[in-house]
């Protein structure tokens, strides 16, 4: 009698397919035990550093938001001080432009990302992740049977000795005429 090695929580336990069959509840606990014993930890690792990285975008976005907003309040500043030589103005507004400029090319880039993620992040939690959908049962199936494959078996040679007796003539026929 064939057993498997079938892992089941800390310790491993050997079980034939005859035992799976008399107790049909077995099939679906060893095999959520498997599903979830394989896949979980590398799931549960890939979702959790996914988790990180929304978290860091989400700060790099609020960052950048605040960066911007300091940027539009200096700006708006200089352009109601008086005091400022309008030269002296343009410098400063080319410089807050600048910045807010980049900071904007900089929210965007890092909302792009953060939808990339948030995409592989629906991925690994729906597709990705092991679950059991239906539980396993164990089935008798019948063996193979040997008049259907015998039956099978004469008319694949039928077939090939009928193709050989076709050919063969021709093949035969060439020979000796250039013999």
């Amino acid at each position: 009698m064939k057993r498997s090695l079938v892992g089941f929580g800390d310790a491993d336990a050997f079980y034939s397919s005859a035992e799976v069959v008399r107790r049909p509840w077995l099939a679906g606990v060893l095999i959520g035990a498997l599903v979830i014993k394989q896949v979980a930890p590398y799931q549960a690792s890939k979702v959790q550093s996914l988790r990180e990285q929304l978290a860091y975008d989400d700060a790099q976005l609020e960052a950048i938001a605040n960066r911007l907003k300091a940027a539009q309040t200096l700006q708006a500043q200089i352009l109601k001080d008086t005091t400022i030589s309008a030269t002296d103005k343009l410098v400063a507004l080319a410089n807050q432009n600048s910045v807010i400029t980049q900071a904007l090319q900089q929210q965007n880039t890092i909302s792009l990302d953060r939808f990339t993620v948030r995409q592989q992040l629906s991925l690994a939690q729906d597709v990705e992740s092991g679950r059991i959908v239906s539980q396993a049962s164990a089935t008798r199936t019948a063996g193979a049977n040997s008049r259907t494959g015998a039956a099978i078996g004469g008319l694949i040679g039928l077939i090939v000795g009928i193709l050989a007796a076709l050919l063969w003539d021709p093949l035969t026929g060439r020979r000796t005429e250039t013999g």
